[in-house]
């Protein structure tokens, strides 16, 4: 019997010794983190995210400019029927009444914004970058490169808000759909009605002369500065382009022009000369939405239809693939060479290929 309980002594005393060692060869548990949002599922052909965005959390990333970074996708499923960029460093999408602005550094904020949005505009880079995002019903959003607000322009008749200029972190003139243009400076606001004639207003840019330019949907196109108003008399547009519904436009400070991109044609016109040169689209559907950016080798341009896309570089068009698109918001990441457009769960991308983007060459589309 004294031997039996020596032997299980003995036994006892071999395992207590061993636990501690099998526990030490396993890496330390991680402290429990904080439940995150579920993500949306990347849609079939887009680029699955980097493992960093469900790593650390936004607070504990750096915020310096990561051009080697992909943007995470959006914290949620939101229906993003607007986007827009500083062609840098930030992506801004909005739809449903919220309004993600998001870095690279895999920085995302979240704010309120209107619910039906209708335009995005971005003016600097980085942190401070000032935006605006405009919906119906004179309602907008904008963030002065500290804080975000939420409101409401005096628009005549709870006009819809096409677009918006931003001109300083106090000043920012919203462009009425029809009616007028509403300035805000600090606090106060300051209305300019549009000439008679009616214009229906797809874009809004400005120059670095401060001169307002307004694309409607029905070929006019007028210029704001000095306080009056006064229509561009453009030469070299054919009927059949103003004849066509106008899509969007997108100033070039590079080469001091308006680019206009209607449902079939793309239309520049030299606001030196004040004359146009027109192309037709090579596309299958007819234009729903374009966006512009500059690259070190000249203006780039996206365009997408109901199932179709191009980019176009003012002499020719290649093919540009973005499956799953549905809303009109695009933007064209020159960093990485990703086109971004509005899907119904969040944001859609796929990358693309030009020679201005350094990523070669895809397939040139010809005239149908």
């Amino acid at each position: 019997m004294r031997s039996i309980r020596l032997l299980l002594l003995a036994l006892a005393i071999t395992t207590a010794c061993a636990s501690p060692q099998v526990a030490s060869a396993d890496p330390p548990k991680p402290p429990p983190q904080q439940p995150r949002p579920p993500s949306t599922p990347p849609a079939k052909g887009k680029p699955t995210p980097p493992a960093a965005t469900t790593g650390t959390p936004p607070a504990a990333v750096a915020a310096s400019p990561m051009a080697g970074r992909d943007f995470p996708d959006l914290p949620e499923r939101v229906r993003a029927t607007v986007l827009c960029g500083d062609n840098a460093d930030v992506i801004v999408a909005a739809g449903s009444g919220k309004i993600f602005r998001i870095t690279r550094s895999h920085q995302v904020t979240q704010t309120r914004g209107p619910e039906h949005p209708i335009a995005c505009q971005v003016r600097g880079t980085g942190a401070s970058a000032l935006i605006a995002v405009t919906g119906t019903s004179g309602t907008y959003a904008r963030f002065n490169g500290t804080d975000w607000e939420y409101g409401l322009a005096p628009a005549l008749d709870g006009e819809d808000l096409s677009g918006a200029v931003l001109a300083s972190a106090a000043r920012v003139t919203f462009a009425g759909r029809q009616r007028a243009m509403y300035t805000r400076d600090g606090d106060a606001w300051t209305m300019q009605r549009y000439p008679s004639g009616g214009i229906d207003v797809v874009y809004v840019g400005t120059d670095a002369s401060n001169t307002v330019y307004l694309v409607g949907a029905h070929g006019r196109i007028m210029a704001y500065s000095a306080g009056a108003f006064r229509d561009l008399n453009v030469t070299g547009i054919p009927a059949e382009v103003l004849s066509s519904t106008w899509v969007s436009g997108w100033y070039s400070s590079r080469s001091n022009a308006l680019w206009v991109f209607t449902q079939r044609f793309a239309v520049k016109v030299d606001l030196a000369s004040l004359r146009a040169t027109v192309q037709k689209v090579p596309l299958f559907f007819d234009v729903q939405s374009a966006v512009g950016t500059s690259t070190a080798r000249g203006d780039l341009f996206a365009l997408m239809t109901f199932g179709d896309g191009a980019l176009y570089d003012g002499t020719s068009f290649s093919k540009a693939d973005l499956k799953d698109h549905r809303e009109n918001g695009l933007y064209l990441d020159p960093v990485r060479s990703i086109l971004f457009g509005s899907g119904w769960d969040g944001m859609v991308r796929a990358p693309v290929k030009h020679p201005y983007l350094g990523t070669g060459q895809a397939d040139i589309l010809k005239d149908r």
